[in-house]
């Protein structure tokens, strides 16, 4: 009855993501407690299962509001900006130097592990050198996308931070653990850059075959108005480099070390009160719409636990068979399984449970 339950769960959650009828925040704490209700638990219960799973999640959130908000206003300041421009700079008119420009530029703006910001640096910055050169765009998609899975692994991106959060350890412990996979995948996307760098001449890319593009001059005016001198993008970028030698050496808690860093770096910047509210309200929202859909998934891996589906769903997909060839298989299976629930739920807190509880490592 439970793994029923908590399969027939998941299949609602998709589907009503899937029609957009509700926010993600919503579903996710919404059908598990329903769920719970009709597997006869009683409100109080249900109430104690979310705030177990919530406090899973508080680091973790905490960590999202600070890290998106201080890579906001980094690139605020334009320290991005002068990397992206030193970088399309030597790319000049060679096609597959700017796909792979492309993907070095993708990888850094994926630092605060937001796709807005990604999107925000990445996209205005290559897209007219893209249509200029007669690239195609789905090009410059491809390789944003492919970084932007990437460089997730790191502790303040959304799978790390679940995955730990199910582990019940840091982020950055965990972070530690998947260097070697993330350098090989940064080493992969570099191939991947040069062979649609390569795809994209075969099909009549280069310059003077594209179209300028047009700018939006008030947007851009006032973007200029944030940036600051060099001196300041110095010091912003020894600070981040501080800020991340910290978070990799563990000396602390990651949320403790960039609300830190967010205040300093806002303190040097803008030391006006005005500036510095405007630009926490603006970086606020992505920040919090992250946390909050971490807190929701918590408080639906919290119901998953406390109800027994989670294991009665585990126990549901061992008892189909305990061959040698099934448990080798099992692994690819549930990642057949889970990998589109996580693509429309956003959270792959549910499934690294049932990883864990079907015997496998998360």
């Amino acid at each position: 009855m439970a793994a029923a339950i908590g399969f027939l769960m998941i299949i609602v959650i998709v589907a009503l993501l899937l029609k957009g009828k509700m926010s993600p925040i919503v579903v996710l704490a919404i059908v598990p407690t329903i769920s719970a209700l009709i597997l006869g638990f009683v409100p109080t219960d249900i109430l104690g299962f979310i705030a177990d799973g919530i406090k899973t999640t508080t680091s973790n959130g905490i960590l999202f509001i600070f890290s998106v908000i201080y890579f906001g206003v980094l690139s605020d300041t334009g320290l991005f900006d002068v990397i992206v421009n030193w970088l399309v700079k030597k790319a000049g008119n060679n096609v597959i130097a700017v796909t792979v420009v492309t993907a070095m530029i993708a990888t850094i703006a994926h630092l605060d592990g937001t796709t807005a910001v990604t999107v925000l640096i990445t996209i205005p910055a290559m897209y007219p050198v893209y249509k200029r050169m007669n690239i195609d765009a789905r090009i410059l998609l491809c390789i944003t996308g492919a970084c932007m899975g990437v460089m997730n692994l790191l502790p303040w991106g959304g799978p790390t931070a679940r995955a730990a959060t199910v582990l019940q350890m840091d982020a950055t412990e965990l972070w530690h653990m998947l260097i070697p996979l993330q350098i090989v995948g940064l080493v992969m996307n570099s191939v991947i850059a040069v062979l649609l760098g390569m795809y994209a001449v075969k099909k009549g890319a280069g310059a003077g075959k594209g179209v300028e593009v047009e700018t939006n001059e008030k947007e851009k005016a006032e973007t200029e108005a944030l940036k600051k001198s060099r001196g300041y993008l110095i010091f912003n970028f020894l600070l981040t480099v501080a800020v991340i030698a910290a978070l990799s050496t563990g000396v602390g808690k990651s949320y403790v070390i960039f609300m830190l860093g967010l205040c300093v770096l806002l303190a040097v910047n803008y030391p006006d009160q005005k500036i510095q509210d405007k630009l926490v309200k603006k970086h606020a929202p992505a920040a919090l719409i992250i946390s909050a859909t971490l807190f929701a998934a918590g408080a639906m891996v919290g119901i998953f636990d406390g109800t027994g589906m989670l294991e009665a769903m585990a126990n549901a997909i061992m008892a189909v068979n305990t061959s040698t060839l099934f448990l080798v298989s099992l692994p690819f299976l549930l990642a057949f399984v889970w990998e589109p629930m996580h693509i429309f739920t956003a959270s792959c807190l549910w499934s690294c449970r049932l990883a864990k509880h079907t015997g496998l490592h998360p």
